[in-house]
């Protein structure tokens, strides 16, 4: 990501507007493969025991973040509480494509892993559908509460049925595919098909790739008698390989899409960053279920709140709508997004150690410090 702000915004080698389409298009690949991937490896039965802890942590921080922002956002947009809602809506999801790979690389216990990819995914649908209907609401005049909820559902709902019915169909069909030669890329075409297919019916296509990825690894398993196949080991090293190579193009161009106009609002919004991710602590010592997650899957999912490319692209649809204050609104946007992944970046050492790691250790003494049995037993 800094790589990224150096040759774009200080160095002014490389702006946005060279990628044209393609920047865009390359980040929604980014988004899909990076889903899928990490769906292949969910398991149905640790999904279904953490998904009340799922829905609890997604939505208190889904709202304690909208509130935090939105009340610090007011000052720079004239106090009009609108806009305020508006800017805490496009921030109040956590990035899948910053998420996943962090919780992967630090090797969390499977519950928790669980639990923050399926989080990355429903706040990814919640931040983007919340900010469509406001701002419809906005240049129409009135907000529906119900209207806003029942789309949230739609799209939920929808895009997870497409997602199970496209991997039964893939499942069927895998062993076929399978014959043709050179056919590793084939199920990630397909996963492109139902994302775009999903987007096209007006539902997410984050969600229906995702459980795309979950119905291959999860189907077999619940039916070992069955012909159905698995996901083989090189192409679980393949779709590693492809995700590394997206990640990497996501996060430059991230960083080039970066814009810092004020740095007084860049001076606040550090500390509205630091009363989410404070907030978020108590989140989740309340949240998370004390069986099957350790102290450190507990600290590791506080500082899971950073933000990601969505809330750069929703801003910059503000900025073609002409809504009042847009400057301010993108430059907060942008603030709190490099700010949110430096502060996941750094908390995850600073709390091993020093008055970080005590406060840490105090908040969450609920969570037993040795991983569980199950988690063990996973890893």
């Amino acid at each position: 990501m800094f790589v990224g702000i150096v040759i774009g915004p200080i160095a002014k080698l490389a702006e946005v507007q060279d990628f044209g389409r393609m920047g865009t298009v390359m980040t929604v690949i980014a988004l899909a493969i990076i889903l899928f991937e990490s769906g292949t490896k969910l398991k149905l039965q640790s999904m279904g025991k953490s998904l009340g802890a799922t829905l609890l942590l997604t939505f208190a921080t889904v709202i304690a973040t909208i509130v935090i922002l939105s009340i610090g956002a007011l000052p720079f947009l004239g106090g009009d509480m609108g806009l305020a809602l508006l800017t805490g809506a496009m921030l109040c999801g956590t990035s899948s494509a910053v998420v996943i790979p962090l919780v992967r690389s630090l090797k969390v216990g499977e519950k928790a892993e669980s639990i923050l990819v399926m989080e990355s995914a429903l706040t990814d649908v919640i931040c983007i559908v919340l900010t469509f209907a406001l701002l419809e609401s906005m240049l129409s005049g009135g907000i529906s509460v119900y209207g806003i909820s029942l789309q949230v559902l739609k799209s939920l709902g929808f895009a997870a049925l497409v997602g199970i019915v496209g991997g039964l169909f893939w499942l069927s069909i895998w062993n076929k595919v399978r014959e043709i030669p050179s056919s590793v890329f084939t199920t990630i075409a397909f996963a492109f098909i139902l994302y775009g297919a999903a987007e096209l019916l007006g539902i997410s296509g984050a969600i229906a790739t995702l459980t795309f990825g979950i119905t291959l690894a999860n189907l077999p398993l619940l039916f070992k008698s069955s012909n159905f196949p698995t996901v083989s080991k090189v192409e679980g090293q393949f779709y590693e390989e492809i995700v590394f190579l997206l990640k990497t193009f996501f996060f430059i161009f991230l960083g080039v899409s970066i814009r810092i106009t004020s740095y007084k609002i860049v001076t606040v919004s550090i500390l509205l960053v630091a009363a989410v991710y404070f907030l978020r602590l108590w989140i989740t010592r309340y949240s998370m279920p004390k069986e099957g997650v350790s102290l450190q899957d507990a600290i590791v999912t506080s500082a899971m709140v950073p933000k990601g490319l969505a809330p750069a692209v929703l801003v910059s649809l503000v900025m073609q709508k002409g809504v009042p204050h847009a400057d301010n609104i993108q430059a907060f946007v942008f603030s709190v997004v490099i700010l949110s992944i430096i502060f996941t970046a750094a908390l995850i050492p600073l709390t091993r150690s020093g008055f970080l790691a005590q406060l840490y250790n105090t908040v969450l003494c609920r969570f037993s410090e040795n991983k569980s049995d199950e988690n063990l037993g996973a890893q």
